[in-house]
This record gives C-alpha cells, sequence and structure tokens, in this order.
C-alpha cells in the first residue's frame, strides 16, 4: 500500500518570489531515522524558498516515517510518501523519482544521510541560469574530511558533457560525485523509463550488491551531447558510511570490477579504442592485485559471497573485454579468476 502525507503540490511561503524556479528534493530512504531529521532541516535552511521536499519511504521499521510525517505537519513544502513492500534500492530510487512534481525546473536526488550548505540552491541556481544548456549543474563537494574533486580551474563554469564522462572513465577529474551533489535540470530526467538500472551484477548472482558507480550511469546518458555547469564552492556534504551500499561494496572489493563493467557500457560513446585498452590494461592490473592479495587471507577466500562475486565478475568481464579490443585485460582477469577460485577450492576439489 501507497500512502501520501502533505498536500500534492508544494505551497509557495511569503518569502518565495511566484517567478523563483521551482527545485524538488526528492530523499529515497530505507531505515535513515539516525539522520533524516538533519536532512530535512539542512533543505529547510535553504536561502532559495520555492522549493518541495519528497520523502519515499521503502518499508522502513525504525522511526523513518514518524520524522518525514512530523516535518510535512510542520511545513506544508515537506511531502511523505510511503510503501509498505520493499524493494531493493535502485527501484526505490526510481519510484522516489516518479513522484517529481511536472512543474519543477530542477531536480536533486539528496540521500537522507547527506547534507547541504544553507546557500545551495542559491549558487547552483545561479549558475545554472546563466548557463541554461547544462543539463545538470555541480559543485565541490565534502566526503568525510576530503574535498573533491581535488583539483579544479576556477575560471571553468561550463564543461561540455563528453569532457565530463571521459574524465569519470578514464580515472581523471569526478565533478559529478554521486546524486546527492548534482541537481539535474527537470527536462533533462527522462520519462517513462527508470532512472537506474537495477539489475543485478554480476549475472547469476543471488542476492547481488548495487553495482558499483551504478549511480553515475543515468549522468553519463544525459551528458553525451550536454553540459555541466560548475559552481566553486562546498554545496554538499556526505557522511562516512556506516553500514549502507557503499560499506557493503566496499567490503566485498567492488570498485574495480565495477569501473571495468562502467567503462565497457560506456566506452564506445566517449572513448577511442585505444583509450579504452590502456585504461582496461590499468584496471585490470589494480583488479587482479585485489584478487591476489585477498586471495592470501585464510578467511576471504572462504568467504563464500566474496568468492562468488567475484569469480562471475571475472568470468563475465573477461570475454568482453576481448571483444572489445582489450586482450591483456581479459588475459589478467582470467590468470586472477583461477588464482580465486584454485585457493578458495577445498582439498582436493577439481578447479574449472
Amino acid at each position: 500500500m501507497t500512502v501520501r502525507y502533505g498536500l500534492a503540490s508544494p505551497v509557495a511561503t511569503s518569502n518565495t518570489a511566484p517567478d523563483t524556479p521551482l527545485i524538488a528534493v526528492i530523499t529515497p530512504v530505507f531505515r535513515g531515522a539516525r539522520h533524516l531529521a538533519d536532512c530535512l532541516e539542512a533543505v529547510r535552511r535553504q536561502e532559495h524558498q520555492n522549493w518541495c521536499h519528497i520523502v519515499v519511504d521503502n518499508a522502513s521499521d525504525d522511526d523513518t516515517r514518524a520524522i518525514a510525517a512530523t516535518a510535512a505537519a510542520e511545513d506544508a513544502r515537506v511531502q511523505l510518501v510511503t510503501h509498505d513492500l520493499y524493494v531493493p534500492m535502485l527501484d526505490n530510487w526510481n519510484r522516489a523519482l516518479l513522484e517529481c512534481p511536472a512543474d519543477a525546473e530542477y531536480v536533486m536526488q539528496v540521500g537522507a544521510d547527506d547534507l547541504i550548505a544553507d546557500d545551495c540552491f542559491t549558487r547552483m541556481l545561479d549558475v545554472g541560469l546563466q548557463y541554461p544548456s547544462a543539463q545538470l549543474i555541480a559543485a565541490y563537494r565534502s566526503d568525510g574530511s576530503i574535498t573533491l574533486p581535488a583539483a579544479f580551474d576556477e575560471s571553468i563554469e561550463l564543461i561540455a558533457g563528453v569532457e565530463v564522462a571521459r574524465e569519470v572513465l578514464l580515472g581523471g577529474t569526478d565533478v559529478i560525485g554521486s546524486p546527492s551533489n548534482v541537481m539535474m535540470r527537470g527536462d533533462a530526467i527522462p520519462i517513462g523509463t527508470p532512472m537506474y538500472d537495477g539489475r543485478a551484477w554480476p549475472p547469476g548472482m543471488t542476492n547481488a550488491p548495487a553495482r558499483w558507480a551504478v549511480d553515475k550511469e543515468p549522468f553519463l546518458r544525459m551528458l553525451d551531447g550536454g553540459y555541466v555547469a560548475f559552481t566553486h564552492g562546498v554545496l554538499t556534504m556526505s557522511r562516512q558510511d556506516d553500514g549502507g551500499a557503499t560499506s557493503v561494496t566496499e567490503d566485498l572489493r567492488t570498485h574495480c570490477a565495477g569501473d571495468l563493467e562502467l567503462l565497457l557500457r560506456f566506452a564506445e560513446r566517449f572513448l577511442t579504442r585505444a583509450e579504452l585498452r590502456r585504461r582496461a590494461r590499468v584496471l585490470a592490473v589494480r583488479y587482479s592485485a585485489i584478487i591476489a592479495n585477498q586471495a592470501l587471507r585464510r578467511g576471504r577466500r572462504h568467504d563464500e559471497r566474496f568468492v562468488e562475486y567475484h569469480s562471475r565478475a571475472l568470468a563475465h568481464l573477461a570475454p568482453v573485454l576481448r571483444e572489445q579490443g582489450a586482450p591483456e585485460a581479459a588475459t589478467a582477469l582470467r590468470a586472477a579468476r583461477r588464482m580465486l577460485v584454485a585457493r578458495s577450492a577445498a582439498p582436493g576439489q577439481t578447479v574449472t
């Protein structure tokens, strides 16, 4: 059952000029009671007042709903949508975006454990309105004790999407970050199709974790022919993960496999064959080193989920790398898989 709390449309406050752009803030959440109140308050403190904040709860069994319902009762711009049917994280992200009002000129997906500066909307809108060709608006972000991107030319405010995508795929400066770090132009969001690809990866794995960098894929699709506007200031803050999707992928060491998969999905759009081959070789060496290091650890090589994830990922990536013109990387991954499977095999077990 789906229940909505709050008004169907955002209500302008006395401080809202009628001609200012409406910003829709979307917060998909599951068991977010620990930090949700801070997220809601960060949006309420915005200098720019014409916004609506839609919290979409994914069948939480903590105080998430009560916290959001209280905020909705106090401010008509806050809305709560509850679902009694739990779905995987990316599916909840997709259904949350369906709640975005049609008249929202800009959309920002803010995680329940993330924060935004009081002038976030004002500064992002300033540069977004200055560059109407930009599908995405980004800024510096604080990730724990680190500010990203680490170094960026302060004279640059508009970047061709193809250059942003190339930097991401080649391991350079990433101005996108995660969904909480960017504001999207409303008309750039796909209509009628899910924004995020929730299919399990690697293929065939049950209870597979969310794919590494899956949250970058929709932005890379938007940037094929588009632009990013950048405002120079730390406007978004992410907490160090304490048990969510990021900690799961870190525990399984999925980043190299995920980076290779992302590379193979988008290389044809943004890279030359030579660039793909060089980058794939670098990532394959890193991936092989991780597998070698982990396979030497007795506990890790008998961790069934770790072994299943990487044996399936390596088996899937190697032939695709060869097909796309990166045979050295494919060979390295095949060798890494043989080592992983051999070390995790029981005595006398046949290794294939």
